[in-house]
């Protein structure tokens, strides 16, 4: 934004060393003729009126293959699942009786064979997934589905580069002190009153608002201003 010519090379080339593949977003956008009914709300039913749930594959080794795979172009077979049902919070999004939900699942950004050879499998596949969770998602209950695979959500996001949602990968290399880089992690930049507020900052994408709310701690202190909140 403001033109490497006026940054230290040395903070140029931190910011082209970050980095954003761990893995990426593919998303289900759909229109429900019911909510979702999950097998876990037998021993805890607040489960099926919670706002988001997360689903993953039921051992370690699930997991690590999971990422295995995205780490390789390839995507999982298990479940790295998010699922949110805004409608249960605000009916007015879909008509009576009728419901939206968001499913996230993890992936890999590039494909060999590319997105639009398998979008519609994996977006089968991510439904299965989610059916063994909630049995009753079959899918004559899905009225209308729209995929976004991670080259959608690079597309329709600038920030999301290469499909990440946090905003760059969440590494240790690239957490706490080391988010965005090392030594830059104050909010400060090279310039003095220009500050750095977004998900790629501590805390990360995935605590939202939280990088905003830092900066403007030490926004405060440098100005030697009021703190107006608590």
């Amino acid at each position: 934004m403001v033109g490497e010519e006026h940054l230290p090379d040395s903070f140029v080339r931190r910011v082209r060393n970050y980095h954003a593949r761990a893995r990426s977003l593919f998303v289900l956008h759909l229109a429900l003729s019911e909510p979702p009914q999950y097998r876990a709300a037998a021993g805890n039913s607040p489960v099926n009126t919670a706002f988001s749930q997360e689903m993953f594959g039921a051992t370690v080794a699930d997991q690590v293959r999971a990422y295995q795979d995205i780490a390789i172009g390839k995507p999982p077979r298990e479940a790295m699942l998010q699922i949110t049902l805004p409608t249960l919070f605000d009916p007015s999004q879909a008509p009576a009786g009728k419901h939206t939900a968001v499913v996230w699942q993890y992936a890999p950004y590039a494909l060999e064979e590319g997105w639009p050879n398998l979008r519609d499998e994996y977006a089968r596949h991510v439904l299965g997934l989610w059916q063994s969770y909630a049995p009753n998602m079959t899918r004559d209950k899905v009225l209308a589905m729209k995929i976004q695979d991670p080259t959608d959500t690079e597309r329709l996001n600038d920030n999301l580069v290469n499909g990440v949602d946090v905003v760059g990968d969440m590494t240790p290399d690239q957490m706490g002190y080391f988010r965005p880089f090392a030594g830059w992690s104050s909010y400060r930049t090279p310039i003095e009153g220009l500050y750095m507020a977004g998900g790629y900052c501590h805390p990360g994408g995935g605590v939202h608002a939280g990088a905003g709310h830092n900066a403007a701690g030490v926004i405060v202190e440098d100005f030697k201003l009021k703190k107006w909140w608590g």
